[in-house]
């Protein structure tokens, strides 16, 4: 299945807990907007030290929109890196975001578009048997400040049969 990227939330906190290589495996078909790529080059080094080889493998997923005047369709209230992924999913017919931005992720569901994030990418992993517990990426996580509800991530783990964070 195809995705877009929509914001950097997802890229950073896989980065930062070391499992970057989860989005890979799950979606090798992903993309994301030079808008967000360039927040990603400002803001990844300070969430992984591999920052420099992180970015040059992302680049060959990084597209350019054609239509940036389709980014004035979207109000005030998106940043540039989710406008431009909502004109990429216009433009190439990709219906689901990675997206961990509220917000953002209110107004895409809006128009339709089918959206998860990280804590999504990072259940499914354990679905497939690529981790065997989500405990200690939670545990990470609430370590960082990438902002999870810890309410939420103790609910995952009760399903899933784990201890509580």
């Amino acid at each position: 299945m195809k995705i877009i990227i929509s914001d950097t939330g997802p890229i950073l906190s896989l980065a930062y807990v070391g499992r970057l290589d989860l989005l890979y495996f799950i979606y090798p078909d992903f993309y994301l907007s030079e808008a967000v790529f360039a927040e990603l080059k400002i803001y990844l080094p300070r969430y992984s030290p591999d920052h420099e080889e992180i970015l040059k493998d992302i680049v060959p997923h990084v597209i350019s929109i054609g239509h940036k005047d389709w980014m004035e369709d979207f109000g005030d209230n998106l940043g540039p890196g989710e406008k431009e992924c909502l004109v990429l999913v216009r433009e190439t017919g990709i219906k689901s975001l990675l997206i961990d931005d509220a917000s953002a992720r209110r107004f895409a569901e809006s128009l339709g578009i089918a959206c998860f994030g990280t804590l999504a990418i990072i259940i499914k992993s354990k679905e497939l048997g690529l981790i065997e517990e989500i405990r200690p990426i939670f545990q990470r996580l609430t370590n960082s400040d990438r902002f999870f509800q810890l309410d939420l991530m103790n609910a995952i783990l009760i399903k899933l049969g784990e201890k509580l964070l």
